[in-house]
């Protein structure tokens, strides 16, 4: 990608470049040139100094650019992610003891969505209990669930 160099400075970089071609055909050394380039940074446009590869005068310029163009499919990642941290969320908060039954109805007044869940266990009984994450539920009935953690007999998960 080519630097925007502004005018004057364009000058300046010729005349340098000029004397130092002189001085080594003539035979001088020279001990010390310092060339400023300018940039232009790529989010705000602003210009700033800096090494020949930078393309941003702030990291939060870096990090609003590279957040903007991000590709559709991983912004569908991150919004089934927060998803399911939210789920996670709301049956750490009704199950403060490890197990617990509660109304269906407590998890869809806090926004539990039922049809994001990272995992299924199926028990020997025939019992289905959806995870987010390392907590799950199993519909008892219309009405109620049980929430449970994770536990390390469940390590067959299917999915």
């Amino acid at each position: 990608m080519k630097t925007k160099i502004a005018g004057t400075q364009q000058f300046f970089i010729f005349i340098t470049a000029y004397i130092c071609l002189y001085s080594y055909i003539c035979g001088y050394k020279i001990t010390f040139i310092y060339i400023i380039m300018k940039r232009i940074c790529k989010q705000c446009e602003s210009s700033f100094e800096g090494r020949s590869d930078k393309k941003f005068c702030s990291d939060q310029c870096r990090a609003t650019f590279n957040n903007q163009n991000k590709k559709e499919s991983e912004k569908l990642i991150i919004k089934v992610n927060a998803v399911l941290r939210k789920n996670r969320t709301i049956l750490k908060s009704l199950n403060p003891t490890g197990m617990s039954v509660v109304r269906k109805e407590y998890l869809n007044e806090r926004g539990f969505k039922f049809q994001y869940f990272t995992n299924v266990y199926k028990t020997k009984e025939g019992n289905e209990y959806f995870f987010c994450y390392d907590i799950g539920y199993m519909i008892i009935d219309e009405l109620k669930l049980r929430i449970v953690e994770y536990q390390t007999y469940m390590k067959s998960y299917s999915y």
